[in-house]
Parts: structure tokens; sequence; C-alpha cells
């Protein structure tokens, strides 16, 4: 972590007086608020004005179904980063280089694995998200592949703590990102907005592994870490676990929305996430540092609650400002382009989208420091919650799908119950994420109260 730059006086002075947590969010705070801006261009403003209501609420559910092809690497991947952090710490390099080795061997395996499976879900695909543009398929399935490999390059560098390199990584990326969404978009609609993301993947993921090339030298010598076996797999099966199943959740609502609502509610929904998850900035500038810090902690010995409390503040403190500003000014911001005046009456939805991100920041805080710390005990309270989310959401929203087989006054009734499905939605996300966080709150002060003994 020791920095070859010269910062000025002032800087040094700042630095000095900062954790390397929040030195390195502050950082990433300060340079991802030109990340934010180009996302925020592009989501909120270049794709509603291009892409039409009936295709724009597909853009969320394609996007989580990437998500949803690299869940079971990024879970596999808790693992790696835990043990790159830890081989790191013992300067264990030629540890460090097998890890790196078998991680992409696996990122191999599962491309051909996820091509495969796509070729024979695509028709299933294209009727649920109601895409007729073959072409789209294709390119979501490059970009499949892309995101197997991006969790190697992303966790590599994360667990090995080149922080500065992970910063500038989103950086190029996004650039990359806008000036190919900007030429792209307007000739080729939703397929221009996926090939733009999926060259904006790839570039960060070769920027990453040529900063941590140097792990990859023939002077290293590959050692073998099976002595870790049975540890790392300790971890994996647990914190692995955990990843497909919160996975799952944020994938599963946008996919029951596009598939259950019409294309407006979908279409709304989409607006509202755009401008929802600015209180996640916060969250963003923490947690791709804090699991590192926190396992280096605990490796060390030494204590980490007053690390997650003070996450756990900032994330509550930043989101909540802009919570009430969503609350108050949702609607005149959807009226200042004519693109977002036709989802105003979606305007009651965005801070509502609002703390469902911010405590999506605190849920994701928590589990970093738990996984950092090995402990898993946490997954038996989060994991039935989060599976009660999924079928509470499928059960009701998809209830026309047990039409044929119930009686008239059932049926009846479930409709009363439920007259706005995309509202219930919102309401069933936002309970389920109310309850883990009134859970790791409570945690925390455990926590603190038996640190202080």
């Amino acid at each position: 972590m020791n920095s070859t730059i010269r910062y000025p006086s002032f800087i040094r002075a700042i630095k000095s007086r900062l954790s390397p947590l929040w030195w390195y969010s502050s950082v990433q705070f300060c340079t991802t608020r030109i990340v934010d801006l180009i996302n925020i261009y592009i989501g909120a403003i270049l794709v509603p004005s291009v892409i039409s209501p009936d295709s724009l609420g597909a853009v969320l559910p394609l996007t989580n179904i990437i998500v949803l092809a690299g869940i079971p690497m990024t879970a596999v991947l808790t693992v790696a980063l835990k043990y790159f952090n830890t081989f790191s710490v013992r300067g264990e390099k030629g540890q460090i280089k097998a890890l790196l080795r078998d991680t992409s061997m696996l990122a191999l395996g599962l491309s051909i694995i996820l091509t495969i499976v796509l070729f024979l879900l695509e028709p299933l695909i294209q009727v649920r998200l109601k895409i007729e543009n073959p072409w789209v398929i294709r390119v979501l399935a490059a970009t499949m592949i892309a995101s197997c490999w991006q969790p190697v390059a992303r966790y590599a560098a994360q667990g090995l703590m080149r922080f500065r390199p992970l910063i500038l990584s989103n950086l190029v990326a996004s650039g990359i990102k806008l000036g190919l969404m900007i030429v792209l978009i307007h000739q080729f609609s939703l397929s221009g907005y996926l090939t733009a993301n999926l060259i904006g993947i790839i570039a960060s993921v070769a920027f990453l592994f040529i900063c941590v090339r140097d792990y990859m030298s023939p002077d290293i010598t590959t050692t073998s870490y099976r002595s870790h076996w049975p540890e790392m797999w300790y971890y994996c099966r647990h914190a692995a676990f955990m990843g497909l199943v919160i996975g799952f959740g944020e994938v599963i609502a946008p996919l029951a929305i596009r598939n259950f609502t019409s294309h407006m509610d979908s279409a709304g929904y989409y607006i509202a996430v755009a401008f929802g998850a600015i209180p996640f900035y916060a969250s963003s500038a923490l947690l791709p540092f804090m699991f590192s810090l926190t396992s280096e902690r605990f490796e060390k010995g030494e204590r980490t609650s007053s690390m997650l409390l003070q996450s756990t503040l900032a994330i509550m403190t930043f989101g909540s400002i802009f919570v009430v500003l969503l609350f108050y000014f949702g609607r005149n911001i959807l009226e200042l382009l004519a693109a977002w005046a036709i989802y105003a009456d979606y305007s009651f939805l965005i801070w509502r989208v609002g703390i469902i991100t911010t405590l999506n920041g605190i849920i994701l805080s928590y589990m970093n420091h738990e996984n950092a710390c090995r402990r898993f005990s946490y997954m038996k309270f989060f994991v039935p919650t989060i599976i009660l989310e999924i079928i509470i959401l499928y059960s009701f929203m998809g209830w026309g799908f047990f039409q044929p087989y119930i009686s008239e006054s059932s049926w009846t009734r479930v409709n009363e119950l439920i007259p706005n499905r995309l509202t219930f939605a919102i309401w069933v996300m936002m309970i389920r994420r109310i309850v883990l966080s009134a859970y790791i709150l409570g945690h925390i002060i455990i926590m603190r109260k038996a640190e202080s003994r």
C-alpha cells in the first residue's frame, strides 16, 4: 500500500491523519463521482432518450442476467479474495501465482459452460424478456463470458491491495463505455448499449491484469497451497453459498418486474433505479477496500468492529440525505427533460428505491466484514429471509400462471390484494432489507459491547 507518488504537503498531512480505509475511500469517492456522472448520463439521459419504453424495461433484466451469470464465479472467488489477501500479508508470492492460475482456469471453464447454456436457453430468454432482436442475445453471451473474468482480475487487485489501479480501472472502463455508447446506441439501440458495456468490461479486465502481472512473472516459483485446502473449503462453502443466495435475491426482483408487469411499469422501474441508485455512492466508495483492510486487521489479531460501525454510519448518513432529497424533488427531476417526463407518475418509486440501495450498502458492508473475519453465523438469518422474499415475489406477481388451476373466487381475492404489482414488489424488496439491516445494527451493538469488556 506504500505509495511512490509525491503528494502535496497538505494532502500528505490529511493522509497521515486518516486510516487506510478512509483515505482510499475518500479518493475513491472523489474519483468515482466522474464515473457516477458518466453512469447518470448514460442511464438517466442517453438510454431513455434513445431506447423506446417497450425496450427500456429490458435493460435492467438483461444487465441482471449478466450479473446472474457471474454469480457462480464471484461466489467461488470470494474465497480467492480472502486468500489473495492472506497470502499477500504473509508474503507468499508463489501461492498467489498458483491461485491466479487456478482462478483463471476456473473462469475459462465457466465461460464454456455459459456459452452452451445460453445457446440452449436463447428462445426462453427472448420470450420472457420480450426481445425480438437475436443479436441482443449474441452480445449478451459475449458479455456473460467477460463477466466470468472480471471478478478474477478485480478480486486479485483488491486482495493484493492494489487500490490505485482498482480506482483507475473504473475511470478507464467508464470512459471507453461512454465513448462507444454515444456512437453505438443511436444506431443499434439495445444491442449497441450492450456492446459498449461489453467493451468497457473487457478494458477493465485487461487493465487490472496488467496491474497484477508482477505476480505472474516467470521469476516467481509457483507454490502449492494444498495445505490450506481444508480451511479454504470451509470458507468457500459458506461465503460462496451466501454469495449465490444474495446474488439471486438481487437479480430475481427486476426479472419478475419485467416478466409480470407492463412494458410501461418495467420502464418506470428502470427510471426509478437510475435515480434511486444515487444513495449507493457512499457504499461504492467503501466496499472495494473494506474487505481487504478488515481481513488484514483480523489476520493480525486486531479489533475490527470500529471499522464496521464507521462504515455503517457513513452509508446511513449519506444515503438518508439523498433519500430525503429524492422524496421531495423526485417528480421535479423527472419533469426536467421530455425523455423523463413520460415517467413522472413513477416518481414516487425513486425515494423508495433510494432506501433499498442505501440498505443494500449496509448489508454488503456487514457481509464484507463478517466474511473477512471468517464468521458466517449471520447466514442462518439472511438465507431464509432472502428465499422468503423470492417466494413472495413469484407467488403473488406470477399468480396468473395458476389461474386455470384455482377457483374464480380465490383468483379475485388475490387480484384485489395486489392491485399494483410494481408497488407491491418495491415494498417487498424494501421490507426484506429493513429486516436485515435491523439485524445488522443489533449485532454491531452486541459486538461493540463484547469488545469493550
